[in-house]
């Protein structure tokens, strides 16, 4: 019997490592020519938007602007572990300059990571070219893979077992104290300055609820979590709650804590005041990421322990629906 949340979150594990271990570059030594990304990329992608794909480096070494291209659906693909906007802007010129949009009407920027709120206006000859829409990252893959069929989920997920094995390795994130240091910081100093400037203390004391597989389900229910987004994106980072209540719950970290539920606080309220904007918890979550990977000290946090943090914020019942 097939089991689709079975096969989403080993996609998941998968992918998202890859992307960390991109950013990171510490297991991977893959540029924005790199030719196992780009091979890796087309199948993938094949795979899923059921394009046909072909790595047009092959026959155009170093092929300008794009890297994929499907001649019949008229689609183009540059594949980059870049996310800057003078990479995108480069991208563009390139393809204008040598008339990419003669022989394709569609052309996506795919980022082996993640992409940031880009502000910056891009200009393209494509017509259909919009920052919204055509730049693409690990989160719009995921989107679409979730989507599909158990069947055609896990014809992806074989496909990502038999390219990636050896080349990636999931290890434990080690996270230390300077890390949750870091991540209070940055979301504490983010909702003074973005988010609700009224919010300057908290009396709340960290306190681990006591829960047990119903209330998770009752909260699960709650926030609209089904079991592919708790199983496969929030799950993983509970091996990390005992460390995380232990840092809050020390009297040391006094004026962390403080900061731990201003940050709270704030985000709860916006969570309930815009329901029609945050259909899920999975939602907020995405909200709050895509904020701080751009917020100006995002520096600071690496992107896999803000996605902890915030899991078990959740987790703890500090934010997100709870049950009575």
């Amino acid at each position: 019997m097939y089991n689709k949340s079975t096969y989403f979150n080993k996609i998941t594990t998968d992918l998202t490592v890859l992307a960390r271990a991109v950013e990171t570059k510490n297991k991977l030594s893959l540029t924005d020519d790199a030719k196992w990304g780009e091979d890796f990329f087309k199948d993938l992608l094949n795979k899923v938007y059921g394009y046909n794909l072909v790595n047009l480096n092959e026959d155009e070494q170093n092929s300008v602007g794009i890297d994929l291209g499907d001649e019949a659906k008229r689609v183009c693909v540059q594949v980059t572990a870049s996310n800057g906007s003078e990479k995108i802007k480069d991208t563009l010129a390139s393809c204008d300059k040598c008339k990419r949009h003669e022989s394709y009407d569609e052309l996506y920027i795919l980022i082996i990571g993640y992409k940031k709120k880009y502000t910056a206006a891009f200009t393209s000859k494509f017509a259909r070219f919009t920052k919204e829409e055509c730049i693409w990252d690990i989160r719009n893959l995921l989107a679409k893979i979730r989507s599909l069929s158990p069947e055609q989920m896990k014809e992806v997920m074989d496909l990502i077992d038999s390219q990636l094995t050896g080349v990636i390795t999931i290890d434990p994130v080690e996270l230390s104290e300077e890390d949750i240091l870091a991540i209070i910081d940055v979301l504490a100093d983010y909702t003074q300055k973005s988010l609700d400037s009224n919010l300057k203390d908290s009396e709340q004391k960290y306190k681990l609820v006591k829960r047990d597989e119903d209330f998770i389900s009752r909260k699960n229910e709650l926030n609209n979590v089904d079991d592919i987004l708790f199983n496969g994106e929030i799950r993983r980072s509970l091996q990390y709650d005992k460390q995380i209540e232990a840092f809050l719950g020390n009297p040391i970290n006094a004026d962390y804590q403080k900061k731990y539920f201003v940050f709270t606080e704030a985000i709860q309220k916006k969570y309930a005041e815009n329901s029609d904007q945050f259909s899920n918890i999975g939602a907020l979550f995405g909200f709050i990421f895509d904020e701080v990977i751009n917020y100006e000290n995002r520096k600071e946090v690496d992107d896999q322990k803000l996605l902890i943090v915030l899991h078990n914020m959740y987790f703890n019942c500090d934010i997100g629906n709870n049950p009575a």
